[in-house]
């Protein structure tokens, strides 16, 4: 099989560990593509932004005009660290943002996050039980742009959820190995199954997905990664203003690894 003309461009809006994810999944669309039989891949290039963090930020990630990306992937993950907007804002904020993408040519995928919070965040359970709350609002918010903007939706949350905190070893904020790789094999298999027909033959595609997709396979590669202790991340205390909350910091980045 010829190397195709062009790379695959990924363009990522995300906090630091969701970017790992992403640069994860597309490692595993290359080894999927290779165990599929591919003889040459053509690279995979990641060009990262941070989304914004700062309490009252309104500005969202735009891509810079040299980019050119052909998949655009981002996140409200960050807007854990900042105060909660109403819905309406919300809803109005990130569709003009996920519209500005798809006005540069980019297919966009919005990511959800995972539920758990794990005990170690916040001095109460019901503090922990408001943060889950808001990630699950936040998450419905991605599907109710899905269905009004027709975008993709990488489901990050239920295949974490399918596998269970305890073996993925992490939590919302994807701060292990374990957890960063099952987020990465999500945005693996959403992006095949969506189709790279200008990156990869429509058979070769096929191959991959169904070896990514194998019921065995995430267990497998879990299984091979070692656990590591989650990082101990504490809320403020219940009074302290909503911007204080849990840090999800990035850094913007002018250029991205390779996958």
């Amino acid at each position: 099989m010829s190397v195709p003309a062009a790379p695959l461009r990924l363009f990522a809006a995300a906090t630091r560990p969701e970017q790992a994810a992403i640069a994860k999944g597309g490692e595993l669309i290359r080894r999927a593509l290779h165990e599929a039989g591919a003889s040459a891949i053509a690279p995979i290039e990641l060009r990262l932004a941070a989304p914004p963090e700062a309490p009252g930020a309104t500005a969202l990630p735009e891509i810079a005009p040299d980019i050119a990306p052909d998949i655009a992937i981002t996140s409200p993950l960050a807007d854990l660290a900042r105060p909660e907007a109403a819905p309406q804002a919300a809803f109005a904020r990130w569709a003009d943002y996920l519209r500005a993408l798809q006005d540069q040519g980019a297919t966009v995928f919005v990511c959800t996050a995972f539920r758990h919070v794990p005990p170690d965040i916040g001095p109460t359970p019901a503090t922990r039980e408001a943060l889950v709350a808001r990630i699950r609002r936040m998450n419905l918010l991605a599907i109710e742009l899905s269905h009004r903007l027709a975008i993709n939706v990488i489901d990050i949350d239920s295949r974490l959820a399918f596998h269970g905190a305890r073996w993925v070893s992490g939590d919302f904020r994807l701060g292990t190995p374990r957890a960063v790789l099952a987020a990465g094999h999500a945005v693996a298999q959403a992006l095949l199954a969506h189709g790279l027909d200008g990156f990869a033959a429509p058979a070769l595609q096929e191959k991959a997905l169904a070896w990514l997709a194998a019921p065995d396979r995430l267990p497998a590669l879990l299984a091979a990664e070692a656990p590591v202790p989650r990082p101990e991340i504490a809320l403020p205390p219940q009074s302290a203003p909503a911007q204080t909350a849990p840090a999800l910091s990035t850094r913007p980045q002018t250029a991205g690894p390779r996958a």
